[in-house]
């Protein structure tokens, strides 16, 4: 018995998971593409891309705040990209300043982005699970299997869906006052 041809994949423990349930004939697609929105979840989640996806909804106006980046959202996004640098992170601020170019600073907007930049992720994250290849004869079959899977979840999978989710579980960038001195004036006082 052996591990499977995915053990030497080089990929993190949930694309393994979603390779191997491609792999298996018991795992039904919809089961496999929830796996491959965990997997490209956790992704995100690692690369920071959740506090990029809070910092991209002040610019694109879909906080209290983004009055503040009107002047000049391009080069607000450019900082924050350069200070969230991940292949994730990359791609998302790639498809926002496309969007921002052409007139859509919306939630619209930022979630045609978002779900460009998940699609983009699944497909890269599939390809690597199709390339992988084994000298081991007993694989082969397995392998060619799996591709053709990969194929059938990828048009079975839901980019949007998961921009849904990510833009529901990143919160909006903490309140600031433009005035200094109303934030002195919030709380009680701190001593008598």
């Amino acid at each position: 018995m052996t591990d499977g041809p995915y053990r030497s994949l080089k990929l993190n423990r949930p694309w393994k998971d979603a390779a191997e349930a491609l792999s298996e004939q018991a795992t039904t697609i919809p089961e496999a593409c929830e796996l491959l929105a965990k997997a490209i979840t956790n992704d995100v989640v690692n690369q920071n891309g959740v506090t990029l996806l809070a910092e991209l909804k002040d610019i694109f106006g879909t906080t209290p705040q983004s009055h503040l980046f009107a002047a000049d959202p391009s080069s607000y996004l450019e900082q924050i990209a350069a200070a969230n640098s991940s292949p994730f992170n990359a791609c998302l601020a790639r498809h926002a300043t496309l969007a921002l170019a052409q007139g859509r600073n919306t939630e619209a907007g930022l979630s045609e982005a978002l779900t460009q930049a998940v699609s983009e992720a699944a497909n890269a994250g599939l390809q690597s699970i199709r390339e992988h290849d084994t000298a081991r004869a007993e694989d082969q079959a397995v392998l060619q299997y799996t591709r053709q899977r990969c194929g059938e979840a990828l048009l079975r999978l839901e980019p949007a869906e998961i921009a849904a989710r990510l833009m529901a579980g990143a919160k909006a960038s903490p309140p600031t006052s433009e005035n200094p001195d109303e934030r002195l004036e919030e709380g009680p006082p701190l001593c008598d």
